[in-house]
């Protein structure tokens, strides 16, 4: 899991297709390397969750499965090309952006860019399928970077950069006219507890009324008063019990 803020910025040095496989290989070249990172760590490539499987000096090894590269602009990155890198978060770090799992939605053309002094404003297309995860003042990954949404008019959306982030990530570049999107996944979450479920069946609730017992076990109701067990409502059997005030008494 990550929190799309981006650490550095990688160099792709090569990228093949791996004998007799349809899995891609990169070689990226980044100074995390040298730093807190081993072989079988996580890490977003342009927030594509990916494995590390070899690590020399500065450079890293990844694999990139089928699915992946449909989903991402990975297959269209370039040798030389820059990327955006972040590891896994640890337990207990700050989480300063957004819960990001690295798991691609779909890439998505950068439609606009309007300069605002240093910084600038991103329009990006947003498909229809996934325009109800997204709401202004949300959160939102592309290319791996957790990113404000500042606004969303028909069919594109847009978000503001700041200095730092157009110094610091590819999201200006040439090679990030499609970008990655993954959208907020409290949103999917969400959406998927409130949808109706085939096997569920609602019961409607009725009022328990003591005298008028049912004594057939076969009518479904789950509750015993309805079939003349001794679970006594002393509101129901001339209890003097105060209920809101006064004495209910109904027999």
């Amino acid at each position: 899991m990550f929190n799309g803020i981006i650490e550095c910025l990688g160099t792709l040095l090569s990228k093949e297709t791996t004998s007799g496989s349809e899995m891609l290989r990169f070689i990226i070249e980044a100074d995390i390397v040298k730093d807190d990172i081993k072989i079988g760590d996580s890490i977003a490539v342009n927030g594509a969750c990916l494995t590390i499987i070899e690590t020399n000096n500065n450079q890293f090894l990844t694999e990139v499965s089928p699915e992946t590269a449909q989903k991402t602009n990975l297959t269209l990155l370039e040798a030389g090309g820059r990327v955006n890198l972040e590891r896994g978060i640890k337990v207990g770090e700050r989480l300063n952006g957004h819960i990001v799992l690295g798991h691609v939605d779909t890439k998505i053309r950068r439609l606009q860019i309007e300069r605002v002094e240093d910084g600038a404003i991103l329009w990006f297309e947003l498909p229809a399928e996934y325009k109800r995860y997204l709401i202004k003042k949300g959160s939102v990954a592309l290319n791996g970077v957790s990113l404000t949404i500042n606004d969303i008019k028909d069919e594109r959306f847009c978000v503001f950069i700041i200095p730092h982030t157009i110094r610091n990530t590819n999201l200006l570049d040439d090679s990030s006219k499609l970008v990655n999107l993954e959208v907020d996944v409290i949103g999917k979450y969400i959406e998927q507890f409130v949808a109706p479920r085939d096997d569920e069946t609602v019961i409607a609730s009725r009022p328990v009324i003591a005298s008028a017992h049912c004594h057939s076990r076969e009518c479904g109701n789950p509750d015993p008063r309805f079939h003349g067990d001794d679970v006594r409502d002393p509101r129901f059997h001339g209890d003097d019990e105060a209920v809101g005030g006064s004495n209910l008494a109904v027999q």
